[in-house]
């Protein structure tokens, strides 16, 4: 039986991996042989891609992250003159995992291109209205 948790996204652990947790905690020794306290390097790159209007890449331990942004100012929809507009657009490499290949990552990349639009044009937000705010020099998120 897994270990309820009062958290809805938290990982049920059974009691043998819940016993594993502990006794490496108490050991001071994680499976790839760090010391609890001990951390993986990190490197941090700004401006890796010339094409895009920023970029970074970041490396902790053995995971490689590169992120690019691109930006063009243009004129909103004519049904909405005062809304601004934002697409987002994830893509996965295949040099980051080869059943990324081809088409591979593609349902996964879908689900993280609407999940991060989700976040930056959410309820809370304000949606893209405040996207003219924010261009305008505004803060609040609210409607200009």
């Amino acid at each position: 039986p897994a270990i309820p948790s009062n958290k809805p996204d938290a990982m049920s652990l059974s009691p043998y991996e819940r016993c594993f947790v502990l006794d490496g905690v108490e050991q001071d020794c994680r499976v790839d042989g760090r010391g609890r306290l001990d951390y993986r390097s990190m490197t941090l790159q700004l401006g890796t891609s010339p094409q895009a209007s920023g970029s970074a890449r970041v490396r902790l331990g053995n995971t490689d992250v590169m992120v690019a942004v691109k930006c063009d100012i243009g004129v909103p929809p004519r049904e909405h003159p005062t809304h601004g507009r934002l697409s987002c657009s994830v893509e996965l490499s295949a040099s980051a995992d080869v059943k990324y290949e081809g088409r591979g990552g593609d349902s996964l990349a879908n689900e993280l291109t609407k999940a991060l639009e989700r976040t930056l044009l959410g309820a809370s937000s304000g949606g893209a209205a405040s996207l003219s705010a924010v261009g305008a020099g505004e803060r609040g998120g609210g409607n200009p």
